[in-house]
């Protein structure tokens, strides 16, 4: 079993990877659902049944389903395999065979068996917070997740898309690399809805800079 440090964070781009879903049932539906939210432009399902909605995922052309049990040879050439089926035996078995096939492995029941886990996320648009605890106590990890969806609340999403225009302005406009990093951390710390109504990106970077200045009186 791995240790509290045997995991690496990281965010897969899997909107080309060839992304496989061993089961039907809820926790498969789950997963299903995280892919299509991340993007993932190929999926299969692999099960001899499935949920309503992974049903009419299928007849949407969301993904491709082989209504029958997992074969070996569904792993075969997957980038991304997912072991969510409610037999235990056919998830290690499933997670065994993708791993030497080279993909990456999630094991919904055991998660030591596989070679990632997938935390519990909060979305705001183009921001994203994870919580994990690598495996030990996914309801925890439910439960903090909670709590930040209290803390970081719809607006962020517009924020977040307005301090990458920023962030955009300021790398075209301002040529001093630490000037820049300011800039922006000043932006960042600034309170949502506390920027003058109208403000153009123009009049913003001159207020930060304004703000900088002061700071350094």
């Amino acid at each position: 079993m791995r240790g509290s440090m045997g995991w690496y964070p990281i965010l897969v781009d899997v909107s080309e990877m060839s992304c496989v879903v061993i089961g039907g049932g809820a926790v498969a539906e789950r997963k299903l659902r995280g892919l299509l939210e991340s993007g993932a432009g190929r999926i299969t399902v692999v099960s001899p049944a499935v949920t309503p909605w992974i049903s009419e995922q299928v007849a949407a052309k969301s993904m491709e389903l082989r209504l029958r049990e997992y074969q070996e040879e569904d792993v075969q050439g997957a980038d991304l395999v997912i072991a969510a089926a409610s037999d235990e035996e056919v998830n290690l078995r499933a997670a065994q065979e993708a791993k030497r096939a080279g993909a990456l492995v999630n094991s919904a029941g055991e998660y030591a068996k596989g070679s990632y886990v997938t935390p519990a996320v909060v979305r705001r648009g183009k921001l994203m917070l994870t919580v994990t605890t690598s495996g030990s106590s996914p309801a925890l990890a439910a439960s903090i997740s909670k709590q930040l969806l209290e803390v970081y609340g719809p607006e962020y999403e517009e924020w977040t898309d307005r301090l990458g225009t920023l962030r955009e302005w300021v790398q075209a406009s301002v040529s001093d690399h630490k000037q820049r990093q300011l800039l922006l951390r000043l932006a960042a710390h600034e309170r949502i809805g506390s920027q003058p109504a109208g403000e153009t990106m123009t009049q913003w970077i001159a207020r930060l800079r304004e703000k900088a200045d002061r700071g350094k009186e």
